[in-house]
């Protein structure tokens, strides 16, 4: 009786771990790309100014 028990609490508890390593990484991954959409952003904000400039400089 007392190894069911002990064996539903481990089994509980894995699977307590396995969820929240599961929701863990996926909010890594939702900031992983968030990041990576703001830097693609921050670099076509970037080329866009570079390119005024350029424009602007030789009219």
């Amino acid at each position: 009786m007392i190894l069911t028990g002990l064996a539903t609490c481990l089994s509980a508890g894995a699977a307590l771990a396995a969820l929240l390593m599961h929701i863990t990484t996926q909010w890594l991954w939702e900031k992983l790309k968030a990041a990576y959409s703001l830097k693609e952003l921050s670099d076509a904000v970037r080329a866009w100014k570079r390119q005024k400039n350029t424009g602007d400089t030789e009219q």
